[in-house]
């Protein structure tokens, strides 16, 4: 990993490039003449899944730099 600090908004960020990303789905179906149905349902799916992946991620990240921070207040190492 890097030693960089992480970007207070990298989570935003990610989610809207995944939220995008889901739209460029449903606009090459719309245009490709495919089914919309279908469409939505893969864009729902793909956003679903990595916006969960992130968000987690997000959340393991932070839970683990509380967890450091709490070891260097109390003097526990």
């Amino acid at each position: 990993m890097s030693d960089l600090p992480r970007s207070s908004q990298s989570l935003r960020t990610t989610l809207s490039i995944n939220a995008l990303l889901a739209v460029a789905i449903l606009l090459n179906v719309a245009f490709s003449g495919g089914g919309t149905i279908e469409a939505f349902v893969v864009a729902a799916l793909y956003f679903a899944v990595v916006g969960g992946w992130t968000v987690f991620t997000a959340w393991r990240a932070a839970r683990a730099a509380r967890g450091a921070e709490r070891s260097t207040t109390d003097g526990t190492e």
